[in-house]
């Protein structure tokens, strides 16, 4: 993990690529709630603009895609940003993540 510079944060929209394809899939909005931070898709590039989690079993069935928070209770401990979670859409499987501030979310 690298520090931020000169002010930089996590906070903000930033896009998304598929990691096999390097397509661009969403934009996500990283914001902060008390001491944690989340992230939401704030507009997709592969659903309609309607769209809803449709395939999922649990409780993201038929949710609204835009607005849907992907990540969780990210912790800043000094320098990193860690211990959260976020949802991989398929196959609906939720990973531990942290996050990097170098232009690219990644878990």
């Amino acid at each position: 993990m690298s520090a931020p510079l000169n002010g930089q944060t996590i906070i903000g929209k930033w896009e998304t690529f598929d990691g096999k394809t390097n397509e661009k899939k969403a934009i996500v909005e990283i914001y902060n709630k008390g001491n944690l931070y989340f992230a939401k898709i704030v507009e997709t590039f592969i659903s309609k603009k309607n769209a809803t989690c449709q395939n999922y079993k649990g409780t993201s069935k038929d949710k609204p895609i835009i607005g849907f928070v992907i990540t969780q209770n990210i912790s800043k401990n000094g320098n990193k940003y860690d211990e959260g979670t976020i949802l991989d859409p398929e196959p609906e499987v939720v990973y531990n993540c942290n996050l990097r501030l170098n232009g690219h979310f990644g878990c």
